[in-house]
């Protein structure tokens, strides 16, 4: 198995450079990815990867779906990116993503109950501490399909704090059913190696956690708590044309810079139309959290164009708890209202040094492991989902005590 496509963990002192960084940070380019993963394809469900960004205005996002027709969750999984193939490889690889949760290898699944799992010496992690957890009957002696997993620490932590097996609740990390878990895709992510699909789904996890943040007492603590990009600020020589078109067709991006639990940027944006033929067109959001500030902003920026097209085409039906869903066209919701209301007053630069900066992804996540440890009362849990036949690395990252709130992310 070469470097590129590796599940093997990383020791301390590995050399993961991220060698592409447009809008992203990853070890080989898109179109390298493409070329390993298409054989794959078939296997995985994938019968076409269909360009849809042709059905909204010209933004310059590139947009594209993977289909699954005999998906279990999901059919459709939509991509963005910077260019053609990035956005290509955006939308394979969440399918695939998908695909190994919603098809895990049953020779790594116990049938047990957490009482077995302990009087057999193995550690485990109770179903009550899971984000999704429908366990509010939960007794040690019922049982249910368990899958290993391991706890993330940082190759800095030393031999005392090394990764060790701990067994979780399957539902918790797949799609398996029946189980005690309202399973969702938050931290599920795959990459060219297991520490770039690690440290993707640990930013995930932690920028939906931050967004749960705002909301307090029912209302959300934007102005207490954020800062308000003024988007003329932003020079990126990809990002600035995107917001500029976004302004040629009279619709407004807000973007919001929100404070993590660990230094990590966070950026939220909000795709205003004040003249939308629907509903869903209104109000859009994406939501994208990186150590480079650059990348954090390509992420929330693409995937608020991304968001609003996915209405447009159609594919996701599951997607129901968004501002959109107001019952009105009307730019008079409050949801609108809020957003239009924020001036951006923020230069963007300045928001630079408030995160370190890496260009090894092994250093960045264990940079992150490590703030996390006195941030959480939980140590983070990989699961490595990879199916040794099609060696794409694939992992769900549970992290106790993170916050998630689907309608916000």
């Amino acid at each position: 198995m070469t470097p590129e496509f590796s599940s093997r963990p990383v020791g301390k002192g590995s050399e993961l450079s991220a060698l592409f960084r447009h809008g992203a940070c990853r070890l080989i380019s898109p179109d390298r990815t493409l070329a390993r993963i298409g054989p794959k394809l078939e296997a995985c469900g994938i019968t076409r990867c269909a360009e849809v960004t042709g059905l909204d205005e010209a933004f310059g996002v590139p947009t594209f779906c993977a289909i699954r027709p005999r998906a279990l969750v999901l059919q459709t999984s939509n991509g963005k990116g910077l260019t053609r193939e990035a956005a290509q490889v955006s939308a394979l690889m969440e399918a695939i993503e998908l695909h190994h949760a919603e098809f895990p290898d049953l020779s790594r699944l116990r049938f047990a109950s957490e009482a077995e799992l302990v009087a057999a010496g193995l550690r485990t992690l109770s179903p009550r501490v899971i984000d999704g957890s429908l366990s509010r009957h939960w007794r040690r002696n019922a049982r249910l399909e368990w899958i290993e997993g391991r706890t993330l620490n940082s190759a800095t932590a030393g031999s005392a704090l090394s990764d060790s097996a701990i067994w979780v609740p399957a539902g918790a990390a797949t799609f398996r059913e029946p189980t005690w878990h309202r399973t969702t895709s938050n931290g599920l992510a795959s990459g060219n190696h297991i520490v770039e699909a690690e440290l993707h789904a640990l930013y995930e996890l932690l920028e939906r956690d931050a967004l749960a943040g705002l909301q307090v007492a029912g209302r959300l603590a934007v102005r207490e708590r954020c800062a308000v990009i003024d988007p003329t600020s932003v020079t990126h020589h990809r990002i600035a044309p995107i917001l500029e078109a976004v302004r040629q067709v009279g619709c407004k991006v807000v973007l919001l810079w929100v404070p993590a639990r660990v230094a990590r940027h966070v950026i939220w944006a909000a795709l205003l139309d004040s003249r939308p033929f629907a509903s869903v067109s209104t109000l859009n959001t994406g939501a994208g959290c990186h150590h480079d500030l650059d990348v954090a902003l390509a992420r929330a920026l693409t995937e608020a164009i991304q968001s609003r097209l996915s209405f447009i085409h159609g594919g996701r039906e599951d997607i129901v708890e968004k501002p959109a869903f107001s019952g009105s066209v009307s730019t008079e919701t409050p949801a609108w209202r809020f957003f239009d209301g924020l001036v951006g007053n923020t230069p963007f630069a300045t928001l630079r040094d408030t995160c370190p900066q890496f260009s090894d992804l092994g250093v960045a996540r264990d940079d992150l492991l490590d703030r996390l440890g006195s941030a959480v009362v939980a140590q983070p849990i990989a699961v490595d989902l990879t199916r040794p036949e099609l060696a794409i690395p694939v992992v769900k990252v549970l992290v106790p005590g993170l916050r998630f709130n689907p309608a916000l992310s």
